[in-house]
């Protein structure tokens, strides 16, 4: 079965030529050749200056031409690889018989490509896929049109003209509708290219802004964009305000799978003296509109083992991102507060403690949340005190606890209370979702499994009943495999 990664490959050799047709003239390479340098350029640094004359004009045949060539194969597979990271979305949608996209600055249709691979690869293609595409540039509707007769389904796609910067409100009562109604946002390598106008004049965010209050509760919103030291704009500016929770974070480097590339790619990557992207480093996150604005409380982050190595499928195969350069945090995705943002790395600064659960003995394990960089990766090594609380200091009683209760991340609550709607006395909060003996969820912890059967290819563990604490692996005997002088009053 062809991979997700040759599957693009593909998409790309079949379209080249057609799009270099539709620049024309004699000099037509010369000119892509001047389109590549000059994009280059462009995202290098100039998407810091809020000046439209620092942005491309892809009205131009030449410079759609570069971008599929440089950036279509690595921005597809940034969105396929990006909504296996979390199992919520595959829950959400494998029932849906409708599925509704909103790509903002969806260009050549990348988002569309990665996330039709997705629905494909996992089964749960819609009997009917409607897309909207709003960009500046409606011309993108073209490349689309050679792109889409390489992809094997047939949906619905629409592009419409949207000025995400100097509009103040949509006309189109139809695209207001369809953005109410959508079940997924896109952001793919959009918000760079407008935040500096954002800094520049806050005004002109408030047209997304009003998209993202629009979205229902429950619609995903997919943000990707390149990594650099202001890259929490989006989160403290818009999500967090607005409602969004964030379900799952990956900074680092993505990798496209290694594949051949056909003739024709070899022939232009001569010609044209570049050869398409294949790597990046990238701030990916995922939010869920919440059905409740967000309170005034701090967030709970359950923070996964540093250095893991992400799972991207690519049909039978697994791409792997190389270890030591990235982080992924789970979030939970309840919470969100407009007064104190959820920063991209770390938790933000608060009161409570995180909580960590050993799910088998039905204990707390408190740490102190842990104040840091936002733009800065966390090493777990780098602050033993990070780690240390006093039993003094906690915030409640082991005398008083009850071994049934549970910890949803802000006070005790006894299992036989009616905190899910199932009841189950063996239920407990993870941060994340209800953790449900009954009903397991890959991605959260089991005693009695591996703890994540993503990640086990990896990290297997040598005992079934080994379980982990969100840094290390432990027995569920309490001997600590890791090493020998383990302080038991220190976990994180």
């Amino acid at each position: 079965m062809e991979s997700p990664a040759d599957f693009y490959r593909h998409v790309l050799t079949e379209v080249l030529d057609d799009l270099m047709d539709q620049v024309g003239g004699l000099t037509k390479i010369e000119k892509v050749k001047k389109a590549l340098r000059k994009i280059s350029q462009m995202y290098k640094g100039g998407l810091s200056n809020a000046s439209s004359q620092c942005r491309s004009d892809w009205s131009d045949p030449a410079n759609r031409c570069a971008y599929v060539f440089l950036y279509l194969m690595q921005h597809c597979h940034l969105v396929f690889s990006s909504l296996q990271y979390t199992s919520k979305i595959l829950n959400s949608w494998q029932n849906k018989s409708n599925l509704k996209i909103c790509s903002i600055g969806g260009g050549p249709g990348s988002d569309l490509v990665g996330l039709t691979t997705f629905l494909r690869k996992k089964g749960i293609f819609p009997p009917l896929l409607e897309c909207l595409v709003l960009d500046l540039y409606p011309n993108w509707k073209d490349t689309w049109d050679m792109i889409y007769k390489r992809i094997p389904e047939r949906f619905g796609v629409q592009y419409k003209r949207c000025d995400i910067v100097r509009d103040t409100a949509l006309t189109s009562i139809s695209t207001r509708r369809f953005i109410r109604d959508a079940d997924m946002l896109t952001m793919v390598k959009f918000f760079s290219t407008v935040s500096a106008f954002f800094r520049d004049e806050p005004g002109c965010g408030d047209l997304l802004r009003s998209f993202l209050h629009e979205l229902k509760p429950g619609c995903f919103v997919l943000f990707i964009d390149n990594q650099h030291n202001s890259d929490t704009q989006f989160e403290q500016d818009f999500a967090s305000p607005i409602g969004l929770g964030k379900v799952f974070e990956f900074r680092g480097k993505s990798t496209l799978p290694f594949g051949q590339y056909s003739s024709t790619v070899k022939r232009y990557c001569r010609d044209l003296n570049y050869k398409p992207m294949s790597s990046c480093e990238v701030l990916i996150q995922l939010y869920k509109k919440l059905a409740v604005q967000p309170a005034s409380r701090s967030c709970v982050i359950s923070q996964d083992r540093n250095n893991r190595i992400p799972l991207q499928h690519s049909g039978s195969s697994v791409d792997r991102i190389q270890p030591g350069a990235h982080h992924r945090n789970n979030v939970d995705d309840r919470l969100s507060s407009s007064s104190q943002p959820r920063y991209s790395s770390l938790p933000a600064a608060s009161s409570r403690s995180l909580v960590l659960h050993d799910f088998a003995n039905r204990r707390h394990v408190p740490t102190s949340p842990v104040d840091g960089d936002s733009d800065s990766s966390y090493d777990n090594s780098d602050d033993d005190n990070s780690y240390e609380y006093d039993s003094d200091d906690r915030d409640y009683d082991y005398d008083d606890y009850d071994s049934n209760d549970c910890y949803d991340g802000y006070g005790d609550y006894d299992c036989d209370d009616d905190y899910d709607s199932d009841d189950n006395r063996n239920d407990c909060y993870d941060g994340h979702d209800d953790y449900d003996n009954d009903d397991y969820d890959s991605y959260r912890y089991d005693c009695y499994e591996e703890y994540d059967y993503m990640y086990d290819k990896y990290y297997g563990f040598d005992d079934k009943k080994d379980r982990y604490d969100g840094c290390h692996e432990y027995d569920c005997d309490d001997s600590y495999n890791d090493y020998d002088d383990y302080d038991r009053n220190k976990r994180l």
